[in-house]
């Protein structure tokens, strides 16, 4: 970041070595030093870069210019990111941010964001525009055309895009908590809802199928009715609300 800054400073000619050295907080001495370090022209344009053997290596540089060279660096970053935070400061050069740290640390101390007072939560106010999200996130999961799609807490904020708070934060939220308790599925009532939307299809289709072949396409098995008193109970209520009744069947037959 320093260097495309003295690149872009070097390029032009109308600015002095003075100018460009207040520009990047440096001296005159790391000026040259870091224009032969990167092969750029002594002349602005006029003369070809300096030959590899005659750059000056970084690592031979002495302390002082290197110190002048991360401040500079630093300040560029604080100077580009007025609102980033320290975090966001640091990422976008570790090494500038560990070499300052290693050999300049009071200086950026001195120069680091200070830390913003996070505003004291309104958690009644929090809680409901959760409920309302987490409500109608639900709503659309349930709904959703095609097969059913389980309401899951993954499912919720993969829909609304929020991170939904830990069981430990959501003692906060007492509405949200209460409301994800109800709406989120167990195995056992996605199974159930999932026979019923079957049985709705073969309703709409006119078809009266066996137990085996709602279990099939309900994507249920011997195993799940073995486990569930309640799913083997709708299995077999839905498939008596599927059969035609006796008078239908009389009354087609004559």
């Amino acid at each position: 970041m320093w260097e495309s800054a003295l690149r872009r400073i070097w390029d032009d000619s109308e600015i002095s070595l003075e100018r460009a050295a207040r520009q990047l907080g440096v001296s005159h001495l790391t000026i040259k030093r870091q224009v032969l370090r990167l092969g750029l022209s002594a002349i602005r344009g006029k003369m070809k870069p300096l030959s590899e053997a005659q750059i000056i290596p970084s690592f031979t540089a002495k302390a002082s210019t290197r110190l002048e060279i991360y401040r500079a660096t630093w300040q560029t970053i604080l100077e580009e990111n007025p609102e980033a935070n320290l975090l966001a400061l640091r990422s976008k050069s570790m090494k500038t941010y560990y070499w300052l740290y290693r050999h300049d640390r009071e200086w950026l101390k001195a120069h680091v964001p200070e830390k913003r007072r996070k505003s004291p939560i309104d958690w009644n106010k929090r809680d409901a525009e959760l409920f309302e999200a987490v409500k109608a996130s639900a709503t659309r999961i349930k709904n959703a055309p095609g097969r059913p799609k389980r309401v899951t807490i993954t499912g919720i904020r993969r829909d609304t895009g929020l991170t939904l708070a830990t069981r430990q934060i959501l003692t906060r939220l007492p509405l949200t908590s209460r409301l994800l308790d109800e709406v989120v599925e167990t195995a056992e009532t996605f199974a159930i809802r999932r026979v019923w939307w079957v049985a709705e299809q073969y309703k709409q289709e006119s078809t009266y199928p066996t137990q085996s072949q709602l279990m099939k396409r309900s994507g249920l098995s011997v195993q799940t009715l073995a486990k569930s008193a309640r799913v083997k109970l709708v299995i077999v209520s839905t498939l008596g609300t599927l059969r035609p009744s006796t008078n239908s069947t009389s009354q087609g037959a004559g």
